[in-house]
């Protein structure tokens, strides 16, 4: 029974989520990032941010986990994404078109980070 406890708290925190927001435009130039949250502690592209995040920065975070909705687009002129959030044994993936608001949120959301992180 004590294993089983050792094993148990070792293996819950050293579960950990995983973000990757890739896209494509039209022209075929491609970006991707990578968000991480590891032993409580938030990475953005390899960068550590620490385990405390600001409140604006904690926001775009919750707002990315949350993610774009699971409705595709009829036609995609602008170029494509591609958002896959793996939380430990669970993955989703979604796919989409790089227009329209929601797009732009998760963005914005992504350069907010993007700052957070070169302000450190």
């Amino acid at each position: 029974m004590r294993y089983f406890l050792v094993v148990f708290l070792f293996s819950s925190w050293a579960m950990a989520s995983e973000i990757v927001f890739d896209r494509t435009t039209n022209l075929g130039a491609r970006q991707r990032d990578v968000l991480r949250f590891e032993k409580g502690r938030y990475y953005f592209d390899g960068k550590d941010l620490g385990t405390k995040l600001s409140p604006a920065a904690l926001n775009a975070w919750k707002a990315i986990e949350k993610g774009p909705s699971a409705r595709k687009p009829a036609s995609c002129f602008a170029g494509t994404y591609s958002y896959t959030n793996s939380l430990s044994k669970k993955k989703i993936t979604r796919r989409g078109c790089t227009y329209g608001p929601e797009f732009g949120g998760l963005m914005q959301n992504l350069e907010d980070l993007r700052n957070y992180a070169r302000g450190l």
